[in-house]
């Protein structure tokens, strides 16, 4: 069975903690925007470095490239389930979540 788990609420609530216990109990991966974002900067990918300027200057990365970013790791990564620590954050994030998951 793929579980499919997303974990929302305010910073400092305890998501990424919980995430850390659920992936370790069912061994599915764990991610969130964030974590992203980060690895495609640290890789010097284009997407990365511009998000990594946007977010430098306090702005926030679009919902159509962190979607694109939930896509692409999902593909890789999230055959047999998922925790998603802060994604969707948005409405149309979650909308496009659902259309994923649902193809």
């Amino acid at each position: 069975m793929k579980r499919r788990l997303v974990l929302l609420g305010a910073p400092g609530s305890g998501k990424g903690t919980q995430a850390e216990m659920i992936t370790r109990q069912f061994g599915i991966p764990v991610t969130s925007p964030g974590a992203i974002l980060r690895r495609e900067k640290d890789l010097g990918t284009p997407l990365g470095l511009e998000t990594a300027e946007t977010t430098q200057h306090g702005g926030l990365v679009s919902d159509k490239i962190i979607v694109e970013l939930i896509e692409d790791w999902l593909r890789l990564h999230g055959g047999h389930g998922f925790v998603f620590d802060g994604f969707p954050r948005t409405l149309p994030q979650a909308e496009s979540l659902l259309s994923i998951l649902t193809r």
